[in-house]
């Protein structure tokens, strides 16, 4: 396990778990914060419309993320599972911590893809 990443690389976030029941039609998220409380970026299955599962006592969820534009700096990682009532089962605030490291220096939170055109007469 890594707990340094460069903006831009594919980050695959391995989630391992065990509860004490089966819980049926789960929603699993993850939130990215940056450690003075800036919520990045946060995201669940029911959000991203994954098909209903559920999720036996014990298993591993990955969730693939193929370029992490986040930017320079010391973050955290919030996970959470919550049951077919929304209601949490388990929650867990700063999970990981981890830092991101550019060699571009570009300003802000997130790297967003662009081009420039520049047209001189």
């Amino acid at each position: 396990m890594s707990n340094a990443f460069k903006t831009g690389e594919k980050v695959i976030i391995q989630i391992d778990y065990e509860l004490n029941s089966d819980v049926e039609d789960a929603n699993v998220g993850f939130g990215i914060v940056r450690v003075d409380g800036l919520d990045v970026y946060a995201s669940n299955t029911r959000i991203d419309r994954v098909d209903k599962y559920s999720l036996s006592k014990k298993g591993t969820i990955n969730i693939v993320i193929n370029q992490f534009m986040v930017l320079s700096g010391h973050y955290h990682l919030d996970v959470a599972i919550e049951d077919e009532n929304d209601e949490v089962i388990d929650f867990w605030r700063e999970a990981v911590e981890f830092d991101v490291f550019s060699t571009i220096s570009d300003v802000g939170i997130m790297r967003i893809e662009h081009n420039w055109e520049i047209n001189n007469e």
